[in-house]
């Protein structure tokens, strides 16, 4: 019952606050504003139970990593053969992190049930979010010096 009020009383909070802003920009990015949008019509119903809030939160998991793909491949198609052999190694080490990071989450939060489980998928977000940034970053100045 403990663990039931806490995720009720965090997904209240993820709710009523707006979504995060876009790569430190004034702007709020289209996943997002869905993922608050949907928050605020399950929290509105008080019958929703906590496994359709993992499952929006997942949902939204899934759009993060698709346009990190996306981005990935826009920003690779600039690049001759040495930048992409260095994209690729700079990836392949950024998922290594990815995992350590998503493993040290799950470790801290194994005695959390359920809870432990949205932490994760919440990290997972919050890390595909800023490395899709990084790569839009990149992907940027190689336009304005390349």
């Amino acid at each position: 019952m403990k663990s039931y009020i806490l995720m009720i009383l965090i997904f209240t909070s993820l709710c009523s606050n707006e979504p995060p802003k876009y790569c430190n920009s004034d702007t709020t990015h289209t996943i997002d504003i869905w993922l608050a949008k949907e928050m605020k019509k399950l929290d509105s119903n008080p019958m929703t139970l906590h496994w359709k809030y993992n499952d929006l939160v997942s949902e939204s998991f899934t759009k993060w990593d698709a346009q990190l793909n996306r981005t990935y491949k826009l920003f690779r198609g600039k690049l001759n053969s040495t930048d992409k052999r260095a994209l690729l190694i700079a990836q392949r080490a950024w998922l290594k992190f990815y995992s350590a990071e998503l493993a040290l989450e799950g470790s801290l939060s194994r005695n959390s049930g359920q809870m432990g489980a949205l932490n994760v998928l919440l990290k997972s977000i919050k890390l595909t979010r800023k490395r899709n940034c990084q790569l839009l970053k990149y992907s940027e100045e190689w336009d304005l010096f390349y």
